[in-house]
C-alpha cells in the first residue's frame, strides 16, 4: 500500500481500491491482517474516520472480515468477488458507451 492518493476521487474510495489492489497483487492473502484505520490514517495522514469508511465499504462487499481485538483480515474467496466485482463495472461501462 505504497500508492499516493489524489484528488481525483473520495479518499475512503481510495482507500477500499487500494486494499482490494493488493488482494488482487497477493500482497495481501486470504486471512491475512490488513492494516488498522489508526495505521492507514498515519501512513497517509488522513482521519481514522475516512480510513474506516473505505474498509467498511469493503467488509459489507464481504471482501474483509473482523477479528474482535485483533483487526480486519481478508476473507476467504475475496480476491474472485473482487474480480467479479470489476467485471461487472466494465462490461456496466463498456455497455453504456
Amino acid at each position: 500500500m505504497n500508492e499516493i492518493l489524489n484528488q481525483e476521487k473520495s479518499i475512503y474510495i481510495q482507500i477500499s481500491e487500494m486494499i482490494e489492489n493488493d488482494i488482487l497483487r497477493d500482497v495481501l492473502l486470504e486471512d491475512e491482517r490488513v492494516p488498522s484505520t489508526n495505521e492507514l490514517a498515519k501512513l497517509y495522514a488522513i482521519n481514522p474516520s475516512t480510513a474506516a469508511k473505505g474498509i467498511n465499504i469493503l467488509v459489507d462487499a464481504g471482501i474483509l472480515y473482523k477479528k474482535r481485538v485483533i483487526g480486519m483480515f481478508v476473507s476467504d474467496g475475496a480476491k474472485e468477488v473482487i474480480r467479479t466485482k470489476r467485471k461487472a463495472r466494465f462490461l456496466k461501462f463498456n455497455n453504456a458507451t
